[in-house]
């Protein structure tokens, strides 16, 4: 999985110049956080603005589990995300629980 991000940008006087581009390979965001250290018991993930999991240092594959390939040819790759608060971590659940009721 990758994540993709494009930004127009443009000159001084409001021409446009061009477009900047980013693409972050999901590995290297499991390996960064993997490599993070937050404690002995901590943990890090990303999630982005629906809860959707991009990336966990527990290594949780952010895609739902057991889809077989007939049923993924006819659906969207979105469905194939994995909500944070359904996530297998129990750890990864309370925070989201928290964030959800606290809205920070």
């Amino acid at each position: 999985m990758t994540i993709v991000n494009f930004l127009p940008f443009q000159a001084p006087d409001g021409n446009f110049q061009g477009v900047l581009g980013a693409v972050f390979y999901l590995p290297q965001f499991t390996s960064f956080l993997d490599s993070l250290e937050v404690g002995r018991t901590g943990q890090v993930f990303i999630i982005d603005r629906q809860g959707l999991l991009i990336a966990s240092s527990t290594g949780e594959t952010p895609f739902k589990q057991n889809l077989d390939s007939d049923y993924l040819k006819n659906l969207n790759h979105q469905d194939w995300r994995l909500l944070a608060q359904n996530s297998r971590n129990q750890l990864t659940q309370a925070s989201m629980s928290f964030l959800s009721t606290h809205r920070l």
